[in-house]
């Protein structure tokens, strides 16, 4: 499952991400998208709703559109991130294996004080290897409710469903000079389009806003 992930090649999917507010609702309280763009370099683009993240050789980049503002750091060692099972492996055991006829199912269950807060996660394989969805159901209560006054506690899950890209590949996105650039005494200058987003220069561990 980690090889497209890691071999030279460009790689692109897209996400969905649905929230229900319990175990087994088939009603979606909250759905958002995503995408993941990698290149040869394995340089990527990751956006999660109004969240995007860069990462290239260079630096690290992310932006939150919704609270209008960017971190940049410094390249961060290139990773499959929410994609890598085999990361879940570490803080959980199989409980079950089940052998479809197009895919596989994995459940999970988090191992003693993993500090996970789900009781169970399920995994979808396809038989060529290719994640499919991801199941997280939360061992925690969440407030659903929009009046403080009164709490609307439900434990929900959480369901990532992976879908392939076959639409022509932007790797354009893959530029933070789209954001910002490096001035001359190392400053970070946003461009004109991002010129009202606050900007945390976080390089080799410095804070300096603009």
């Amino acid at each position: 499952m980690n090889a497209p992930f890691t071999a030279p090649k460009v790689l692109q999917f897209n996400t969905t991400y649905n929230l229900y507010k319990d175990y087994k609702t088939k009603v979606v309280h909250q759905t958002y998208s995503g995408t993941f763009l990698k290149n040869v370099s394995n340089e990527i683009y990751l956006k999660i709703d109004k969240t995007e993240f860069i990462n290239t050789k260079k630096l690290s980049l992310k932006i939150n559109h919704g609270e209008k503002a960017m971190i940049v750091s410094n390249s961060q060692e290139f990773s499959t991130g929410q994609f890598d099972v085999s990361k879940l492996i570490e803080f959980c055991k199989i409980s079950s294996f089940k052998d479809f006829k197009s895919y596989w199912e994995i459940i999970l269950v988090p191992k003693e004080f993993s500090g996970l807060n789900y009781s169970q996660i399920v995994i979808n394989v396809s038989k060529n290897y290719v994640l499919q969805k991801q199941i997280f159901y939360y061992n925690t209560g969440m407030n659903f409710s929009k009046d403080y006054k009164n709490q609307d506690l439900s434990n929900p899950r959480l369901e990532i469903l992976y879908s392939t890209n076959n639409s022509s590949v932007n790797l354009s996105k893959i530029n933070t000079n789209v954001y910002f650039t490096i001035n001359k005494n190392n400053k970070v200058s946003v461009t004109a389009k991002y010129k009202n987003y606050e900007v945390s220069d976080k390089r080799n561990n410095k804070l300096n806003k603009n």
